[in-house]
């Protein structure tokens, strides 16, 4: 599915140029502020349910003309231009009042823009100062109390919800930061371990191999027999430094079930999806088999949380003589989920289990959303690369 931010992609480089400049991409809104212009046709419905006054219709036209700036300058990101935005919209909506009651529509907007301008309580202020102004221009103009419960009404809920949603993106980035540092810093942690595991290893190893090498060196000339032994050695000495690096590597790189449904429970959590997990606590997978299982448990949340749209989710983890079997399914979208195909990584998911003679499943869940079924043969595997899905070499 094409990304809504990247509609204009197709746009004359100059058009595209202006579309940049009156929306920055780093905002991500797309083309949506676009469509909430269409609320200035409440502009317009004075002069279609009323009596038509030419006059007022080219002085409502010349408004939008002032509008368009002070709107596309709320978007630029900077609290000084958002404010200069909403007193803007705040003056015209009175001015405007004087001949056309629906000047509604510029108070409202300058409410929206106020949600964004600041911390809450200065916000709130704001949107406090954009309802008296509009009331006090009743009063001394004596306009209709529908225009100014309209205006209030509308302006004050909007205001709200915008700086609720305003406080909900800010929380919403520091807790994303937040759980990047600690990922960060962990990877880091994970680094250096196993960067002292390979030095002390390794060290060991190949002092190892270089005194056998040495001896069968100097014995090819008194006893060949001895040097084949030690040249052996040699080879035994190496095939086992091989499989300890490897163990060591897929030590850093592997991933655990119990350790992906507590990463996944924060993540789904911090979206506002319930989340459970039922565990087995005296469970023991051997490690390969909990590092697919844990690979695939993590890409089935990451897609819970990225595509279906959910607001609760469930893990379960079954084991039997014969087969351990991960279910993980949730209320959402159900196969009708944007990116549920093999972008979505289902297809590294089957290449991970079928490589340990397992399989996956995907069908409707009892919740209402879709349920995603692995298993994997309760025995041990072939030696694999889980990370890369590929027998290992």
């Amino acid at each position: 599915m094409r990304d809504p931010n990247d509609f204009a992609a197709g746009w004359p480089r100059a058009l595209l140029k202006v579309h940049q400049a009156l929306l920055p991409p780093e905002l991500g809104l797309g083309w949506t502020p676009y469509l909430w212009l269409a609320y200035t046709g409440f502009l317009f419905f004075p002069f279609l349910f009323g009596p038509s006054d030419s006059t007022a219709l080219a002085a409502t036209l010349a408004t939008l003309i002032v509008f368009l700036p002070l709107y596309f300058m709320g978007f630029q990101g900077r609290a000084r231009l958002t404010r200069f935005t909403v007193a803007g919209l705040t003056l015209l909506g009175m001015v405007t009042a004087t001949f056309n009651s629906g000047a509604s529509a510029y108070f409202i907007y300058a409410a929206s823009f106020a949600g964004f301008s600041g911390p809450p309580r200065l916000a709130m202020r704001y949107v406090g100062f954009i309802v008296l102004a509009a009331a006090v221009e009743t009063w001394l103009l004596d306009l209709s109390p529908v225009f100014l419960a309209v205006t209030a009404i509308v302006s004050t809920m909007v205001g709200l919800s915008n700086i609720y949603f305003r406080q909900m993106d800010l929380k919403s980035r520091e807790l994303k930061a937040s759980q990047e540092e600690v990922e960060r810093l962990a990877a880091m942690a994970e680094r250096e371990r196993i960067a002292r595991d390979l030095h002390d290893l390794l060290g060991h190893t190949l002092s190892s191999v270089a005194l056998k090498a040495e001896l069968a060196r100097k014995l090819l000339d008194r006893d060949i027999e001895q040097a084949r032994i030690e040249l052996s050695e040699v080879e035994r000495i190496a095939r086992n430094a091989t499989a300890e690096v490897r163990q060591a590597v897929s030590g850093y790189r592997a991933c655990t079930v119990s350790g992906e449904a507590i990463r996944g429970r924060r993540n789904l959590e911090s979206l506002g999806v319930g989340f459970i997990a039922r565990l087995p606590q005296d469970l023991a997978l051997i490690p390969e088999l909990d590092n697919v299982l844990g690979l695939v448990l993590r890409e089935a949340l990451t897609n819970v949380a990225r595509h279906a749209g959910a607001g609760s989710c469930r893990v379960l983890l079954e084991s039997t003589a014969s087969v351990h079997r991960l279910t993980v399914e949730d209320d959402g979208r159900g196969a009708n989920q944007p990116g549920l195909d093999d972008g979505s990584g289902l297809a590294g998911m089957r290449e991970r289990l079928a490589n340990v003679g397992g399989s996956l499943e995907l069908d409707g869940s009892p919740m209402g959303g879709l349920r995603l079924r692995a298993a994997i043969p309760n025995e041990e595997p072939r030696d694999v690369d889980v990370e890369a899905g590929a027998p290992a070499t």
